[in-house]
């Protein structure tokens, strides 16, 4: 009876330290944005949620809208419909916005990256909308397009009054923790190294050639103190409190944070610095798969060239607790190559990753060169070689 007692006293006490543990690991993680009204982490190759708090509330973004600003006014600079040396002409619009500006002057010209520094770098609302109508013809039509491109991300919490996050909750304005995050990681994933090179910047100058230079400081003081924070966008309204869309390199892994309604600017920068430590401490990105990862041939008598590469279009990343490596992984791929031929980017199928039965991860597939349709003469010399020297 004693020897019974003792077990079954034993048992408990375990399950009270477990108990314990787990609520305390709860506690820790549960503080990390204590201020903040929603917040989210995530990684931006899998898009996995490391941490989150109230993620899906619509609340105003206020400035870190120019996330979405920035992405379509990058996508219009690689495409080559605009030039970073392109001179601007600005317009009355323009001009007459306030909040956090650069006083740009009606009739004033400004180059295009000038304009865009003003807006990543110090969060101008005037150059942002400067942009916005050379982009898209007018503030209105560019507002249609950051909304198409809300609906592509396929973000249910998130609409559009305006380029640069003035307008309040009350005017239909509004976002996510989840949302913007998001709307980072599409931003992040296609234009990289193009985003940083402006957003990493703490200090610059505009009109340098002239007797009214103009000082831009970085409205992200974290690019400045915390080594490997490089972006992205903070936004500020009385309404809206403090907001910050952070993110950060290290160990060959990238993170995203958001925190939403912080009451001032250090708990803002507090919580964000907490949660991005906490991602880095707990958590590794592993790349499973390189971009170009050859999983096979593709060999067609009809095409030129004959024989073709199939490889991954993008790098395939698992992220795991630090140590762990992922493991218990099959493949599966399809594709189709049509018989006029491809080009080298086109998607022509999907590589699966299984881990017991289920897809955990797929990546489209393309060919490594251009392939095309062999012409009548080329497939009768193929054809003769095949049948006189095999």
């Amino acid at each position: 009876m004693m020897r019974k007692k003792l077990i079954i006293t034993f048992i408990c006490f375990i399950g009270f330290i477990f108990a314990y543990l787990k609520f305390d690991v709860l506690a820790n993680t549960d503080t990390l944005t204590s201020g903040a009204k929603a917040s989210i982490l995530i990684e931006l190759h899998t898009g996995e949620i490391l941490y989150e708090k109230n993620i899906h509330e619509k609340l105003a973004p206020a400035s870190m809208t120019k996330i979405m600003s920035t992405h379509l006014i990058i996508d219009a600079l690689v495409s080559g419909q605009i030039k970073m040396e392109d001179i601007v002409t600005v317009s009355a619009h323009a001009a007459s916005f306030g909040g956090s500006q650069v006083w740009l002057e009606t009739g004033e010209q400004m180059s295009v990256e000038d304009l865009f520094k003003c807006m990543v770098i110090a969060s101008a609302n005037d150059a942002t909308v400067a942009l916005a109508e050379l982009v898209a013809g007018s503030e209105d039509l560019f507002v249609q397009r950051m909304n198409k491109k809300v609906q592509d991300l396929g973000l249910i919490n998130t609409h559009f009054v305006d380029p640069t996050g003035l307008s309040d909750f009350e005017t239909g304005h509004y976002s996510s923790a989840y949302d913007m995050a998001m709307m980072a990681r599409g931003l992040l994933l296609e234009h990289e190294a193009l985003t940083t090179k402006y957003s990493s910047i703490y200090e610059d100058y505009i009109r340098q050639d002239t007797n009214d230079p103009f000082w831009l400081v970085n409205t992200n003081k974290l690019v400045k103190h915390v080594p490997g924070i490089d972006g992205l966008k903070t936004g500020w309204t009385r309404k809206a409190g403090y907001n910050l869309t952070a993110t950060m390199k290290k160990a060959g892994m990238r993170l995203i944070s958001v925190v939403m309604g912080e009451e001032t600017p250090s708990k803002r920068n507090y919580d964000t610095v907490s949660l991005l430590n906490y991602g880095f401490s707990q958590y590794e990105a592993v790349e499973y798969k390189s971009k170009g990862y050859h999983i096979g041939d593709y060999d067609n008598l009809l095409l030129t060239p004959q024989k073709v590469k199939i490889v991954t279009k993008e790098p395939i990343y698992f992220l795991t607790k630090k140590g762990v490596k992922p493991s218990g992984l099959e493949e599966n791929f399809t594709y189709y190559i049509d018989k006029s031929g491809v080009k080298k980017g086109s998607e022509i199928g999907k590589l699966e990753i299984i881990k017991k039965g289920k897809v955990v991860y797929t990546v489209p597939l393309t060919v490594e060169q251009d392939c095309r349709r062999a012409s009548f003469f080329q497939v009768i010399g193929r054809v003769l070689k095949t049948v006189l020297f095999k």
